[in-house]
């Protein structure tokens, strides 16, 4: 195969570029460097380029935690996406306080649906909405068959895709850090 040299962009240097790299369009800089340069953005242009907006909701559509709630980097740090916006929008969030959606849509970014609220009424929000908590899922029944039978019989992670929660639930069960009670 023949070598590659290109020019970078950004700052003019002459590079190595792989064939591959080339044929997929990726050598246009010599470094991450050069390349963040040109692509860096504001923290507002990377929240707009991931939210898509329907007629209710605004849809995070950038990266996801498990629970479903957008998140991504803002002044060097990892942010939630709702709460994001929630500051764009509406202002500074006192310290301690939640970001509760009215929508129940984890991945929504829509202020309009996005209200301030302490710990106790996100959990009370969450109750009545019949979602989240996934130590609801298990009962004293449950807690104790798991102890007495299944915690030698299967693996953390089987137990825990069998009765719907997270490994980690059953864990802090197991070592009686919750379900301390049973």
């Amino acid at each position: 195969m023949e070598d590659s040299y290109g020019q970078c962009l950004y700052c003019g240097g002459s590079f190595f570029r792989r064939p591959s790299d080339v044929r997929r369009g990726f050598a246009k800089f010599c470094s991450r460097v050069c390349r963040a340069s040109v692509e860096r953005r504001t923290p507002e242009e990377a929240f707009w380029r991931k939210t898509e907006k329907t007629r209710t909701c605004w849809i995070w559509t950038g990266a996801k935690l498990p629970a479903g709630y957008g998140n991504f980097h803002a002044r060097g740090k990892r942010v939630y996406a709702h709460r994001f916006s929630y500051e764009l929008h509406k202002g500074p969030i006192p310290e301690g306080l939640y970001v509760i959606h009215k929508c129940d849509n984890p991945p929504c970014v829509n202020p309009k649906h996005l209200r301030i609220g302490t710990a106790t009424e996100n959990m009370h929000d969450m109750r009545r909405k019949k979602r989240g908590a996934p130590w609801a899922k298990l009962n004293k029944q449950k807690v104790r068959y798991i102890r007495q039978t299944l915690q030698y019989k299967m693996s953390v992670t089987a137990i825990a895709r069998r009765y719907g929660v997270y490994p980690n639930a059953i864990d802090c069960m197991l070592a009686r850090k919750s379900w301390k009670y049973v």
